[in-house]
Formats: C-alpha cells, structure tokens, sequence
C-alpha cells in the first residue's frame, strides 16, 4: 500500500518526490500503522527484533549493522545527542503520540504463502529506474496480453496476481545505494492460485513493469531479475492428494541427503 500510494500520487521518483504536498502526510500516516503494530508487540520487542535481524543479516551478508547507527543528521529532539533505531520505538520520548491508531487486528489463520519472487535486486543495476511491477499468474496453456488501458485496467484482468515496487535508487552520488546489497521483493499469489484452482507447476507468470514516467514495459525489457515462484515445500492437490510437483520435491531432497530416488 505504501508504494502503491507513492506510485498513484507521482511521488515515484526520487528526484521529485519529497515536494510533493501529500509526501509528509503520507509517510506520516505509515508510521502511525506502524506504532500500532510497535503497540500490539510492545517497543523493547521490536527494538530487540529489529537488533537481532540486524545482526543476524552482517553475519550472512557482511551488511552494516544499521541498529548501532545513528540517523544522521537527525538529533534526538530530547537530549540533542545523535537519533539511534533504538529511539524510533518510543514515541512519548521523542515527543508525540497518536490520537488515533488503526484497529487491532484480528488474529488469523493463514495457508502457507506462494511467491513471485524477484531475488537478489542490485540497485545499481536498475540505472536509477523505479518501477510498480503487475503481477499476473495463469495456466501455462493460457493465451494472454496485457489490457490495452494499462495500469488502470490491470487490477481488472482475471489473471491479475498482485503488485510490488522497486525503488531505483537517486544517481551516483546516492552512497546508500552503492552500499546497500542485493535484496529481494516478495509478491503474495496464493489466492490468485487458488482461484484458479492452480498448482504453481501448472502455472506460468508474466509481469508489466511501469516506470516513474508511466512507461510500461515487460519485465523482460528491463533490469529486474527474472521472477521465480516459490512456496511450501509441499502444496497438495484438492483432496490433499501429492501433486507431481511435491513427488519431485521429496525426490529432490532425498537426493541431496544422499539417497536415490
């Protein structure tokens, strides 16, 4: 939702973004979502959490540790010394609180997600483009092109899938981009799948890219990854039976255990 509205609103594009009226209320909005999640696992938890991933990604990327570095330039509006991550959990502190916060959400009882995944994203690679990425999945028999109307229309198209953004990065001077390492981003299909009454192995993805200029584009055209789709180790037909798909995964497997299959 947060892309999707920088997206809808022209605030896509690094250059520009920032002056856009809507910017400040809009991010501000996020984080009030987010202080009601901060609220529901309380502060000194997502403080620990957020120390934790962090460590636990320099121990598997070399990435910098960002928990034990300040926010520069920002001070902390109390004691004036450099604003840490640790600090953004406590907003009493920092001075202000919500009127309002969102709901609390019910608890809930999911499946196991299934992904098109766009893996190991070098922001250098992308030559400083963003891009909003249309998510369709079909059967792989299906014959499809994307609606003349683009964008607009996509959200219409039966085998619309899902959405996710890519944020390019400013230019080369942007020093968080150049350090930053390769990541990923996830989009949910499931229910697409579902819908269709689709196992992934009998279903084919195609992705529209648009551009911060509205341009719109295969995913083949540009420099994103190639996408994957990915899930469960095991998916189940409808009656729970094991589909070729699962057979092939459990041969997998026993093979890189040293078994033959």
């Amino acid at each position: 939702a947060h892309l999707r509205i920088c997206e809808a609103c022209s605030m896509f594009g690094f250059p520009y973004a920032a002056f856009h009226p809507v910017f400040f209320l809009h991010h501000c909005n996020v984080d009030r979502i987010y202080e009601r999640h901060v609220q529901t696992e309380t502060p000194a938890e997502c403080a620990e959490e957020m120390r934790q991933r962090q460590e636990e990604l320099g121990r598997k990327s070399d990435d910098k540790n960002r928990y034990i570095m300040p926010l520069v330039p920002f001070k902390h509006p109390a004691t004036g010394r450099d604003l840490m991550p640790k600090d953004t959990f406590d907003t009493v502190a920092l001075g202000y609180v919500y009127d309002e916060l969102p709901p609390m959400p019910a608890m809930q009882m999911r499946q196991a997600p299934v992904f098109v995944a766009f893996t190991k994203i070098n922001v250098m690679d992308l030559c400083f483009k963003s891009y909003m990425m249309y998510v369709f999945v079909m059967p792989k028999d299906a014959t499809w092109s994307p609606a003349a109307g683009g964008p607009d229309e996509f959200f219409n198209d039966p085998f619309f899938a899902g959405s996710g953004a890519i944020f390019g990065g400013k230019d080369v001077k942007c020093k968080n981009c150049q350090e930053r390492g390769p990541y990923n981003v996830l989009v949910e299909v499931q229910d697409s799948l579902a819908k269709q009454q689709l196992n992934r192995e009998d279903a084919v993805v195609k992705v529209m890219c648009e551009d911060e200029n509205g341009l719109v584009k295969p995913v083949e055209e540009t420099s994103i990854p190639a996408p994957v789709m990915v899930g469960a180790l095991f998916e189940g037909g409808a009656e729970g039976e094991l589909t070729q798909g699962d057979v092939t995964r459990i041969q997998d497997m026993l093979n890189r255990f040293g078994y033959e299959s």
